[in-house]
């Protein structure tokens, strides 16, 4: 019997609960839902689980809504921001945190971070400078 009941058990014992009901059985990994297994792996900053959840919704043809993401944008935006600026994608990471009307701490310095490590430092630093003004 579990101690602690936390996010993770619980996207856990839901992520099972689905895949028996899809009779997938994936080792844990959810594959359908609306968005909270998403918001659950983003919620505990688990970026890339929260991607392969996405992924194998896909996969899987969930088709995710809007509504089903409406209380994770934010979240969802910086990992994609992340994950861009790691596979050397700076432009896409760049457009999307542009797009962003909310910027926490953790978007300005996934931002700056994708940037000084992509070889932009200079623009690293102008970021960080905005961050400051912001």
């Amino acid at each position: 019997m579990m101690e602690v009941k936390d996010v993770v058990s619980w996207t856990t014992m839901r992520d099972i609960e689905i895949e028996a009901e899809w009779g997938l059985g994936g080792g844990g990994k959810a594959v359908r839902g609306d968005g909270s297994f998403i918001t659950g792996h983003l919620g505990v900053e688990d970026f890339d689980e929260a991607f392969e959840v996405f992924h194998r919704m896909i996969l899987c043809g969930e088709q995710p809504s809007k509504s089903s993401f409406s209380s994770c944008d934010i979240f969802v935006d910086t990992a994609l921001l992340d994950m861009y600026a790691k596979s050397g994608e700076i432009t896409s990471s760049v457009e999307i945190f542009n797009r962003m009307k909310n910027k926490n701490d953790v978007v300005w310095a996934a931002m700056i971070q994708g940037l000084a490590e992509n070889g932009f430092a200079e623009e690293s630093l102008q970021c960080f400078e905005e961050m400051g003004n912001a």
